[in-house]
């Protein structure tokens, strides 16, 4: 899971599958809540957490496939 991907890729079936998540709407719908209370942010639809502490737990406890 990157927060650098674009929303396609998120809801692509290929990532809910993988990712064991409910749906595309419900993968929109977590993004959109995450957006509206700052946790990330989205530029050219790149995605990155605002807070860079919770960005390194987040790292420390699921590994190295998120970029700071």
């Amino acid at each position: 899971l990157s927060l650098h991907d674009a929303l396609p890729i998120f809801t692509s079936s290929a990532f809910i599958k993988r990712h064991r998540l409910a749906s595309a709407s419900a993968v929109q719908s977590a993004i959109k809540k995450l957006l509206d209370k700052d946790f990330i942010t989205e530029i050219n639809k790149t995605y990155s957490l605002t807070d860079r502490l919770f960005a390194l737990w987040i790292k420390t406890v699921y590994g190295t496939g998120f970029r700071l």
